[in-house]
């Protein structure tokens, strides 16, 4: 099984050290540069795991991480903060978070957890999308299981993609 692992870490030294220990436990990363672009890039990637590093006041963090969770997406996240307030952990738990690291931390302690945690996820939405329950908003509905989508009874043709 290859992981991966999606790492928004503004800090280039952290990424450096990061990557050089998950390359010893062959884990493959990628970098995200901005957390407002998680869900464009978890779209193109569908990564194994996802590490947020998140500083205050973490809107940005937030943001990304409740519209990842709104959009369905389930793979194990890990937020990396300096903080060790309760209530930072409680609201990105709330968010959706897997896991709340409080930095610094030992990488071979992260790479553990981040192994465990992809061996427990029983499944993502992106590597069995034709498990998702149907979907209704509005006038549509997506059938995941037969790959069609509908508006108002009458089905839309789709691409194969």
């Amino acid at each position: 099984m290859t992981i991966s692992l999606l790492v928004f870490e503004p800090d280039q030294t952290v990424r450096d050290q990061l990557r050089a220990q998950l390359q010893m436990s062959q884990i493959a990363m990628s970098v995200l540069y901005s957390a407002a672009q998680l869900m464009t890039r978890v779209e193109l990637e569908c990564p194994s795991v996802i590490l947020i590093r998140a500083e205050a006041p973490m809107q940005g963090e937030r943001d990304a991480l409740r519209r990842l969770r709104q959009a369905g997406y389930d793979m194990p996240v890990f937020v990396l903060s300096k903080s060790d307030e309760v209530v930072d952990k409680v609201v990105l738990f709330e968010l959706g978070a897997d896991d709340y690291i409080v930095d610094p931390v030992d990488l071979h302690e992260l790479t553990a957890r981040i192994k465990r945690a992809v061996q427990r996820a029983n499944r993502t939405l992106c590597d069995a999308p034709e498990m998702r329950e149907k979907i209704s908003f509005g006038d549509y509905e997506i059938d995941f299981a037969t790959r069609r989508l509908i508006r108002n009874g009458a089905e839309i043709a789709l691409r194969s993609s």
